[in-house]
């Protein structure tokens, strides 16, 4: 006999709570930001509240490499992004979340010109929500593989 369930689409969500388990607060925070994530790079600040703090702790050596180039990306460095939801989690005020984040270099990312190179690489996010709004975040990502993708590391660093 097959299990439909099995195996399950990731680790959080074979552990985490189901949907009928949220709470009021937990599921709103879960629609806000499953809403955010599908929204264009550009209107992501729609799902924010005012003030909203952003923490950067992925892609924090990328700006080593030319200390004078721009900091940062634009919805004009990676146009066609999408986000590939892994696993997602509600607890309280927060939510946590892995995806990929996938699309094209079509843009100057922290002062590396564009390449027009495929990119897929894989993120960690932990949000703080306010009666639906974020008003915190927390971010990584995998700098490693995006600068193997756009060609900036072509060899094994270990």
């Amino acid at each position: 006999m097959t299990d439909p369930d099995f195996p399950p689409r990731g680790i959080v969500e074979a552990i985490g709570a189901s949907t009928a388990e949220y709470t009021e607060e937990e599921r709103r925070n879960l629609a806000s930001f499953h809403a955010q994530r599908r929204a264009l790079m550009a209107d992501r600040k729609n799902y924010e509240a005012e003030g909203f703090v952003h923490h950067q702790r992925g892609i924090v050596h990328i700006p080593a490499l030319d200390p004078a180039a721009p900091k940062g990306m634009t919805p004009a460095s990676i146009p066609d992004r999408t986000d590939e939801i892994v696993d997602v989690i509600a607890k309280g005020d927060r939510v946590w979340a892995l995806w990929y984040v996938t699309g094209t270099h079509d843009g100057d990312i922290y002062g590396i010109p564009a390449t027009g190179q495929p990119i897929r690489m894989l993120e960690l996010g932990l949000w703080r929500f306010v009666d639906g709004k974020a008003v915190e975040a927390w971010f990584w990502a995998d700098e490693m593989a995006l600068l193997r993708q756009i060609g900036k590391i072509t060899e094994p660093v270990w």
